[in-house]
């Protein structure tokens, strides 16, 4: 602000600075653009969905979510080499959260690496991850026919939840 007069202060004139930087406006804008891209993603517009979500990580940059839904794009799209960096973007970002590591653990195993897929899925299940990470690393040694410590535990458990049952009929 610039105080007019010295003493009499006829009037306050705003001397125009800097725009914030983006990253600290208001979370509701990441979050809507990253409901655009995905709205645009199921929609099949992949280039507007890209261009949503690169506009989401603007606004939060350190979002796994929109790494997430980009690099499913980027997948869609057919590009396997930026889903898998995205995918591991994602997992780096956010080293806590068992989900970023499931997906990209899925996505090295389908598309990459076979052993940065194990590793990044076992860590997904050291962190209390979804059962999806165990199911992978089962799944990925019956694949290779090895034996699986965790398909013997798992099958010991004594279960009689139903979804429990289905997920490993699936199996």
């Amino acid at each position: 602000l610039v105080l007019t007069g010295w003493l009499g202060c006829s009037g306050i004139q705003r001397i125009p600075g800097p725009t914030p930087p983006e990253s600290v406006l208001p979370p509701s804008q990441a979050r809507a653009h990253y409901l655009r891209g995905t709205l645009m993603a199921a929609k099949g517009d992949l280039d507007a969905a890209e261009a949503a979500l690169e506009r989401a990580r603007v606004f939060d940059p350190t979002s796994p979510q929109i790494l997430m839904a980009l690099a499913q794009v980027a997948l869609t799209r057919g590009d396997t080499t930026q889903a898998r960096s995205r995918m591991a973007d994602a997992a780096h970002i956010a080293p806590d959260n068992p989900e970023p590591w499931l997906a990209y653990g899925r996505l090295e195993l389908a598309f990459g690496d076979a052993q940065l897929g194990r590793s990044a899925l076992q860590r997904s299940l050291k962190l209390n991850g979804p059962w999806e990470a165990r199911a992978g690393l089962i799944a990925d040694a019956l694949r290779r026919k090895q034996p699986s410590p965790l398909l013997d535990e798992w099958a010991s458990l004594k279960v009689t939840d139903p979804i429990e049952l289905r997920r490993r009929a699936d199996l």
